[in-house]
């Protein structure tokens, strides 16, 4: 069986075809049938929201920049568009980088602890912003990171939207860490499925 994503494409290949040739009220007649053939061939968001969990900072960093890029831009202009993901794998130096919020080397603060570990690296422990400011931020703990990013970061709106919503929960240990990280990861799937690519 076809992956949903090669259904998508097989079946958006051949609507294509139909769309050469037609009058206006026919062209706007198709688009809506097409859009609709798109909902029913789009997976649930039960499924969405598992696959989107099982994002990893350590095997999908290319689908994490993508997702916060269309976070950032998709109320803003062409010309306001703030570009965090750039597929050119050539580009060595990117401007913009992935932070953990609750760092790698959390176990510098906090002890050990195989659940954090599990979450360390899902999206919802995932962060992206300017090069520089990650550097500065590197093995912080949250508590001190919120008010830097606030600084910053203010101009970006998934940061401003982070700090919001985030910072008035408690990040104090590894055990509540991993409570906000589940939480955020879905919420943050659920805004992917019903926002970001709601048809």
């Amino acid at each position: 069986a076809q992956s949903p994503g090669n259904q998508i494409e097989a079946f958006m290949a051949d609507k294509c075809k139909e769309l050469s040739g037609l009058t206006l009220s026919e062209y706007v007649n198709k688009m809506k049938e097409i859009a609709e053939g798109l909902k029913a061939k789009r997976i649930g968001q039960a499924s969405f929201e598992e696959k989107f969990a099982a994002l990893s900072w350590e095997n999908d960093k290319p689908l994490i920049y993508y997702f916060f890029d269309r976070v950032t831009n998709r109320h803003k202009k062409v010309t306001e568009r703030i570009k965090i993901y750039n597929p050119d794998h050539r580009l060595l130096r990117k401007s913009y980088d992935c932070d953990h919020f609750v760092p790698q080397k959390y176990n510098a603060f906090w002890p050990e602890s195989p659940a954090l570990e599990d979450v360390i690296h899902s999206m919802g422990n995932m962060l992206v912003m300017a090069r520089d400011t990650n550097n500065s931020l590197s093995n912080k703990l949250p508590e001190d990171k919120f008010a830097y990013l606030s600084e910053k970061q203010g101009h970006l709106p998934h940061i401003k939207q982070f700090i919001q919503d985030w910072s008035g929960k408690d990040w104090s240990d590894s055990e509540m860490s991993v409570l906000q990280i589940k939480d955020r990861t879905k919420k943050l799937a659920e805004e992917a499925f019903n926002e970001v690519w709601a048809i």
